[in-house]
């Protein structure tokens, strides 16, 4: 039972701030009417809704422009977001109204494609036939020099049709490569569900440092480079990477908490927020009129971008060649501003310390959304003007909070989860003083009932102190465990330690045993 000076137990989760609210006027007008939109018809979180029409648009807008910073460097609007919401959240059909012109585009390049792949193979076929017929000619005459002029003459074999995928869900790295080599040259990294990227075999141990190598590398817009026996030397110009991942805390906690990718710099370029949850209030409701229009017009507007010819380096067929938006003076001073306010952040015991790789890369983070605002509201355009510049602040800041949010209070690690689980059970609806693993695995929360979680939930709240074990055997619901427990503010009842030892010994002889008696 308790000890008299039983300590209080000790906090599992500390509680979270509420999320801040997503500044959705700072998309503009057709990012920001899309997202709202998205909302009222799903009645999922407002900043879920948002990321997903960003990231949407950031693929469209990458493989158009670039950002020229007042740095003088040269930047590509290309965004990495991660959305953290558990199931329920109606995660995948917020990304299917997101991203619907995009799986259009797709559409229509299969169709393409598979015109195309039988041309290639007519064409294929009738290249290794005339080379055949080269090598077999009988000598005769011909000289070595012979051959090799007419293998000259006969040329490269014909190049196959491009890969027609513009999203990809759980690439490996050296996948993504492949389809950057082979494929179109400004792809997005999305999924609804993305524990499948983050729990396969790309973010494995062994692979999981040369994947964010890869992915900063294609953040930066720099050239990807890799080197193999087997299938020789690959160098990747002109290439362009959004991603997107909408994903459950628990998936994420390992991902976000690890320190190698951390120090590799992977992280510092990740947009994070963690929405609250709307599960529990989304009761039914006709969309309005106004809604469906505005996902029309977003719908239009990257349908029309998608829809102009690719800016290609002169002799190639899937390496861009792009121009860069330029910030117009107010912007800039605006731009300066900001990113000094961020410097003097991140001093050494200044509020911003904790996420000061994060923050170094605020005014890029900034210049990159707002590039892509300026460019989806005017494809035309060669610069940002100082509202745009404002909403990739604002949407900035939103990010900056969410991320000081993750970091001071942390991302809930799955066996806390179940300590939880198993702790709100016991509370609720466990109506016995007592219990033992085999009744929690038999009878308690479904994700524990094995008696691996069982025991594993156990060890957490007996570590917390919230639970305390009992010596000897004692009776649960009519059956002897010899491994009990008890909530630490619940005193058990000592008599039924009694009944356990009269089933135990037979209640014949030690009908009289003394009802503090323990086995």
């Amino acid at each position: 039972m308790s000890e008299p000076n039983q300590e209080e137990p000790r906090p599992l989760i500390r509680t979270m701030p509420t999320a801040t609210a997503f500044p959705v006027e700072a998309l503009g007008k057709i990012l920001g009417k899309a997202a709202t939109a998205i909302q009222d018809l799903t009645q999922s979180p407002l900043a879920m809704c948002a990321c997903s029409v960003l990231a949407a648009a950031a693929l469209v807008a990458q493989t158009h422009r670039n950002v020229t910073l007042p740095t003088g460097q040269v930047r590509p609007l290309s965004l990495f977001i991660m959305t953290l919401a558990d199931s329920g959240e109606r995660k995948s059909t917020v990304d299917a109204y997101a991203l619907t012109p995009i799986k259009e585009k797709e559409s229509s390049l299969r169709k393409l494609y598979e015109a195309d792949q039988f041309i290639y193979g007519t064409k294929l076929d009738a290249y290794e036939a005339q080379k055949a017929s080269i090598l077999k000619t009988k000598k005769g005459n011909k000289t070595k020099d012979d051959y090799e002029r007419a293998l000259l003459e006969l040329g490269l074999p014909p190049d196959g049709p491009l890969i027609p995928m513009l999203t990809i869900s759980e690439p490996t790295s050296q996948g993504m490569m492949k389809l950057l080599q082979h494929g179109q040259p400004s792809v997005g990294l999305f999924s609804a569900e993305g524990g499948l990227f983050l729990g396969g075999h790309a973010m494995r141990e062994e692979e999981r440092l040369q994947t964010g190598t890869t992915l900063a590398l294609a953040w930066d817009g720099e050239p990807l480079q890799r080197v193999r026996v087997s299938d020789g030397n690959i160098i990747l110009n002109g290439k362009r990477l959004s991603l997107h991942l909408m994903v459950q805390q628990e998936i994420a906690a390992s991902f976000i908490n690890d320190p190698v990718l951390s120090a590799q710099g992977l992280l510092a370029r990740i947009l994070i927020t963690t929405p609250e949850s709307t599960v529990g209030t989304r009761m039914w409701k006709e969309p309005s009129a106004g809604s469906v229009q505005a996902i029309e017009d977003y719908s239009k507007a990257l349908t029309d971008i998608l829809a102009i010819p690719l800016p290609l380096a002169g002799g190639t067929r899937n390496e861009l060649s792009l121009t860069s938006l330029t910030l117009e003076d107010e912007a800039r001073r605006q731009w300066i501003v900001f990113v000094d306010e961020m410097e003097k952040s991140i001093g050494r015991g200044c509020c911003n310390d904790i996420i000061r790789s994060f923050i170094a890369k605020a005014g890029e983070h900034a210049a990159r959304i707002a590039g892509v605002i300026s460019f989806i509201e005017n494809p035309a355009s060669t610069t940002i003007d100082v509202k745009a510049l404002n909403g990739g602040i604002a949407i900035m800041r939103h990010f900056i909070q969410e991320a000081l949010r993750l970091n001071a209070f942390g991302l809930t690690p799955p066996d806390i989860k179940n300590g939880q689980l198993l702790l709100s059970w016991l509370e609720q609806s466990w109506k016995e003083p007592l219990f033992s693993p085999v009744d929690v695995y038999q009878l308690g929360p479904n994700k524990i009932r094995t008696k691996k979680h069982a025991e594993a939930a156990i060890n957490i709240l007996k570590d917390h102190g919230y639970i305390l074990r009992l010596n000897g055997n004692h009776l649960i619901k009519g059956q002897i465990r010899k491994e009990c427990y008890h909530l630490y503010n619940i005193t058990p009842p000592e008599a039924e330690v009694a009944k356990a030892a009269n089933i135990a010994i037979g209640n014949s002889n030690f009908s009289n045993i003394s009802e503090g008696c323990v086995l």
